[in-house]
């Protein structure tokens, strides 16, 4: 439907309970379905942007004639129906944000905040005045938010006379946010809407806008939400449904042989890991274990042992001086040099076996030339040789 004729819309809002509205929201962009007449056909109109901005433009112009001039909050749209029609507030100017047209209430009777603070009115009501033109300069008039009620009658049933005040060639047009007697088979997208937000019908939009607002933010914790919990576990992420598959089972067979139930708390976790770390360390045979010291001590005993064995074969066949026994004892245990090393050197040198001189006398054997050095006077002064001795006999 074209609103191409004067067209009065009266369109009612629920007001959120036991509250006193700062703001209105005069009515949505959109595409709207209204009854046209009391109780007449469903139709459709639409509301756009610009149609609001000339709105906004036209309120300004006339804000600028007629500055002491505020535009009425009354009761039941009584200020259209003529006679006695008190106010409950005043308002004056229109802007727009981004999903309609909008008015701040400039102020509230004290009658009506407490009619609002008790209850006792549900709900607020524009009146929108379409295609009009000013009486004093012809200019036409887009759009003009003419008064505003408080009413308990979403559909403003009897008020069909006003059209009679406001111009007798008007279509008046009762609209709410959402329509409750849709024709059979229309389901709107409002109320598929409404169904899944687990709405009532009679919602305003103030309330699906709440309702949308408190599911995105609910998403976005779990999005935190998840994103700390993967980088916890050591995934990334944008981690792939696999990766998440192939780590859920890890934690599942974890769980099967810990004994955890898989709805078990962290607390209970916790226990469970505790537990199996005190009956790992309960399971170590002690036994199959010494103190450090012990262990030590051994090892020292072995490498004597080692080195008493080693020495005794070069002793025996005289490549090992008696004198020199105790300094390579120390070298060994202490680490100078180990007891392979010490016996590859002592396998390499010459062997000072010795004979007893008896025998030489016997064999009247001469050396012919007789090296005499320390070991050579070492050895033959135990065995009471003097060096003298040496170099007669060995000539």
């Amino acid at each position: 439907m074209n609103l191409t004729d004067r067209t009065l819309v009266i369109r009612a809002t629920q007001i959120v309970p036991g509250t006193v509205p700062g703001e209105i929201q005069v009515v949505p962009f959109g595409i709207w379905k209204a009854y046209k007449g009391a109780g007449g056909k469903l139709v459709e109109f639409e509301v756009t942007k610009e149609l609001g901005l000339k709105a906004v433009q036209y309120h300004q112009q006339f804000n600028q004639r007629y500055p002491q001039r505020d535009l009425p909050i009354d009761y039941e749209h009584q200020t259209l129906q003529g006679g006695e029609a008190p106010a409950a507030g005043w308002y004056k100017n229109i802007f727009l944000k981004s999903d309609g047209i909008y008015t701040k209430v400039k102020e509230w009777t004290k009658k009506a905040e407490q009619y609002l603070l008790n209850k006792e009115y549900r709900y607020q009501s524009p009146v929108l005045l379409f295609n009009d033109v000013d009486g004093e300069t012809g200019e036409p008039i887009p759009l003009w938010i003419s008064s505003i009620a408080l009413t308990n009658s979403p559909f403003v049933n009897g008020i069909a006379p006003v059209v009679a005040k406001e111009n007798a060639h008007s279509t008046i047009i009762y609209l709410t946010d959402s329509i409750s007697q849709p024709t059979e088979g229309d389901t709107t997208m409002l109320e598929r809407i409404l169904t899944l937000f687990g709405l009532a019908k009679d919602a305003t939009y103030e309330t699906v806008e709440q309702k949308f607002n408190d599911m995105k933010n609910s998403i976005q914790t779990v999005a935190a939400k998840y994103k700390a919990a993967m980088n916890e576990i050591g995934l990334k992420d944008d981690a792939s449904t696999d990766d998440v598959k192939a780590f859920s089972a890890k934690v599942k067979s974890i769980f099967t042989e810990l004994g955890i139930e898989s709805t078990a708390e962290l607390p209970a976790i916790k226990a469970a890991i505790v537990a199996a770390k005190g009956n790992a360390a309960q399971q170590i045979d002690l036994k199959d274990y010494v103190k450090k010291s012990d262990f030590d001590m051994v090892q020292l005993q072995l490498k004597e042992r080692d080195f008493t064995d080693l020495i005794g074969r070069h002793t025996q066949r005289g490549a090992v001086l008696p004198a020199e026994i105790d300094d390579l004892k120390k070298d060994v245990m202490e680490n100078r040099i180990s007891c392979k090393d010490l016996n590859d050197r002592l396998t390499k040198r010459a062997d000072y076996s010795l004979v007893p001189l008896k025998e030489i006398e016997a064999k009247n054997i001469k050396p012919a030339t007789t090296i005499i050095d320390a070991a050579v006077l070492e050895v033959s002064a135990k065995a009471g040789v003097s060096r003298e001795d040496i170099e007669k006999y060995g000539k």
